[in-house]
């Protein structure tokens, strides 16, 4: 799953937080981070749902109490 095309076009993303993703985050204006912040949010979100529709995840019920809300704590307004 790509990251978000902007990032794409200056790295090819691995799924790998090194120094290329770094870098690449680096050179994002200010607009460009809150977009890709965001987009890390949503896709938190996301992972979330599927594993609470999947429940696949033996430990599940342990830890997602709350996450949702967590995760939009992140969110940049």
């Amino acid at each position: 799953m790509l990251l978000i095309p902007m990032l794409n076009k200056i790295y090819t993303i691995d799924g790998v937080m090194g120094t290329e993703t770094i870098t690449a985050l680096i050179k994002l204006s200010k607009e460009e981070v809150v977009k890709v912040n965001n987009a890390i949010v949503d896709m938190r979100l996301e992972d979330y749902e599927k594993e609470k529709k999947t429940n696949s995840n033996p430990y599940y019920k342990n830890y997602t109490k709350g996450l949702p809300d967590r995760f939009e704590r992140f969110r940049i307004k």
